[in-house]
């Protein structure tokens, strides 16, 4: 049984962007960083800490670059934090994950 030629390309769109589940070209997509949420207060605060990450994709050697903003407690203390209660991993993937970044927003009072 064929797919009919009007359903080709939506379909096509729905596989490479990630439409429920990781994408090739891409994907953007946030979860919790824990699960472990017994008794955790929501706090009132939050801050955003970036990493990146460029992978090569012709030559073969494995060539990447990666950086980040700055760490969690560097962050979290510039935004007054004195508790950190949890976290949510939000990820940006391009073009086969050549280009990737990752947020991870901490929250807390």
């Amino acid at each position: 049984m064929a797919i009919s030629r009007p359903l080709t390309i939506p379909l096509l769109l729905l596989l490479l962007t990630g439409c429920g589940s990781p994408g090739l070209l891409f994907t953007r997509m946030t979860e919790p960083a824990t699960e472990e949420f017994d008794k955790t207060p929501v706090g009132s605060k939050a801050c955003v800490v970036r990493s990146h990450k460029f992978r090569e994709p012709v030559s073969g050697y494995g060539v990447t670059a990666e950086w980040d903003a700055n760490t969690v407690r560097a962050a979290a203390r510039r935004a007054g934090f004195t508790n950190i209660y949890y976290a949510d991993l939000q990820t940006l993937s391009v073009c086969f994950g050549i280009y990737r970044q990752r947020v991870l927003i901490v929250y807390g009072d």
